[in-house]
């Protein structure tokens, strides 16, 4: 039977490593520290996530191409998703540790999905009422200063296309036989 899932990638993050040193994590894994060092990264990775607001200061969100600015805005889509879609549940995929902090994703993973489902997906994502704060930035500064150029209905067309463009880019989809 195929096995299916979705990943929604809503932000990257940094997080100071807590000592745990380089290297890669491998989260399927047999071998004993390997298990250990990945429940030591995702356990300091929570610690970060779980302080309030004014101590984000361990947390970096970092490139280009995320979904949302702030941790704020991940668990509240993440709340959404949960409540919403059934399935689905929030995800911390770590991707290694160098120079003293540990790389993660933050995101939202919907179990049983398969690519067919992408625009369903996405419109129940939306209903949350989020949209990227940055692009939607992006956007309004185009139209402010192409004012004379751009059309205030060819406007909203243009931020829609703009903001369904990141929401796809943000799904990846993954198939095990």
């Amino acid at each position: 039977m195929v096995q299916g899932h979705a990943n929604l990638r809503l932000y990257c993050g940094l997080v100071n490593d807590g000592g745990l040193g380089e290297g890669r994590f491998y989260y399927d894994s047999d071998n004993e520290e390997h298990k250990r060092r990945y429940m030591h990264g995702i356990k300091t990775v929570q610690k970060y996530l779980h302080l309030p607001p004014s101590y984000k200061w361990g947390l970096q969100i970092v490139g280009h191409g995320n979904l949302v600015d702030n941790e704020q805005d991940a668990q509240s889509l993440i709340k959404h998703a949960e409540a919403n879609i059934p399935g689905s549940h929030g995800l911390i995929e770590l991707l290694d540790s160098a120079h003293g902090h540990i790389q993660f994703v933050r995101g939202v993973q919907f179990m049983g999905a398969f690519e067919d489902e992408r625009a369903e997906l996405i419109e129940r994502m939306k209903e949350a009422g989020y949209s990227p704060r940055r692009l939607v930035e992006n956007e309004e500064l185009i139209f402010r200063y192409a004012k004379a150029l751009i059309e205030p209905k060819d406007y909203e067309k243009r931020l829609e296309t703009e903001i369904d463009k990141a929401w796809n880019a943000a799904l990846q989809f993954h198939i095990k036989p």
